[in-house]
């Protein structure tokens, strides 16, 4: 389900929670070529649906809109032509590619992050990371026990898109830096444990196990 270019008009939309904020829109991150798993990780089931799905649903109930970033070769595949997606920016690689593209499409939208392979972040963190929001940090950002900054469940504001793009034309991958290096709105979240993501066959495995047949068929 290709994005209309009806929706290019973005520029002159304001949050309704914040007149001052720019809207804030969701992007599941699927686009990533999973080469440690072997598999697409936003396809695997954790809760009896793809994971990419069940994301971007997440998304869409606590964002005005949401959208799922995909590979070219992705983006006619279940479930992702069932999904509103957003073709990678094929300059880029890894998640810069994806918040790149997006913001290709509407350079006025903050964006919330959310990775396909962290199946454990739930409706609730998403809105406490939305309620923590600051519009004039580059980011608000949850942190990982220890202190070490979660890029990938993150809202990045558009006065970021700068310094992204920097990164991705001096070809790093991570956003990790950035958020080390910026001013940031930190967030701690009740269990940071939620945040773990799934990256490997024998981590997929742990995880189904830990849930249940029931809950990852």
């Amino acid at each position: 389900m290709p994005i209309a270019k009806i929706d290019a008009r973005v520029s002159s939309l304001s949050n309704e929670d914040s007149p001052s904020a720019p809207p804030l829109w969701g992007l599941v991150l699927a686009g990533g070529e999973s080469r440690r798993m072997g598999r697409d990780k936003g396809r695997l089931a954790y809760f009896g649906e793809p994971q990419a799905s069940r994301a971007w649903r997440m998304l869409e109930s606590v964002c005005p809109r949401a959208f799922v970033s995909v590979r070219p070769e992705q983006a006619g595949a279940e479930p992702y032509s069932q999904l509103p997606y957003i073709v990678d920016d094929d300059t880029a690689k890894g998640p810069v590619a994806g918040v790149l593209a997006a913001w290709a499409q509407w350079e006025g939208v903050a964006w919330l992050l959310l990775a396909a392979d962290m199946p454990f972040v739930d409706e609730a963190m998403l809105r406490e990371l939305i309620r923590a929001r600051d519009p004039t940090a580059l980011a608000t950002a949850f942190r990982h026990r220890g202190g070490a900054p979660e890029p990938l469940c993150t809202i990045w504001e558009p006065r970021a898109h700068p310094a992204v793009l920097g990164r991705a034309r001096a070809r790093e991958r991570s956003l990790r830096g950035l958020l080390e290096a910026s001013p940031v709105r930190w967030v701690d979240p009740p269990d940071a444990s939620r945040l773990a993501s799934v990256n490997t066959p024998e981590d997929y495995e742990r995880v189904r196990a830990a849930l249940g047949p029931s809950r990852a068929p």
